[in-house]
């Protein structure tokens, strides 16, 4: 089963403490890249799309555009990025943890 309804999805299948799972998710749809990431996505591309699945089982995350991938990580920025975006926010938290 798949939906194309961000907001659901994200409220359902993201951690908002989780930094290293957000910046995994949002490198590997920025970048294309099925590779990038953590063993909590499982990312299919095809073409365009861009299909996105926790790796532990749950629904299927359809961005079926260009248009549908910018809005989502928009959103990731405007949801998890604390004003500065998803990558600078993941940055000053991993700097965070490894601060004496």
């Amino acid at each position: 089963m798949s939906t194309t309804d961000f907001t659901l999805w994200m409220d359902f299948y993201i951690d908002s403490n989780e930094y290293g799972e957000i910046f995994s998710l949002y490198q590997a749809i920025m970048h294309k890249d099925s590779d990038i990431g953590t063993p909590v996505w499982d990312i299919t591309i095809k073409g365009d799309q861009t299909f996105v699945k926790p790796a532990h089982g749950g629904e299927t995350l359809a961005l079926l555009s260009e248009k549908a991938i910018e809005t989502f990580l928009s959103m990731l920025d405007e949801r998890y990025g604390h004003g500065i975006g998803v990558e600078l926010w993941a940055d000053c938290q991993r700097a965070a943890d490894n601060t004496p």
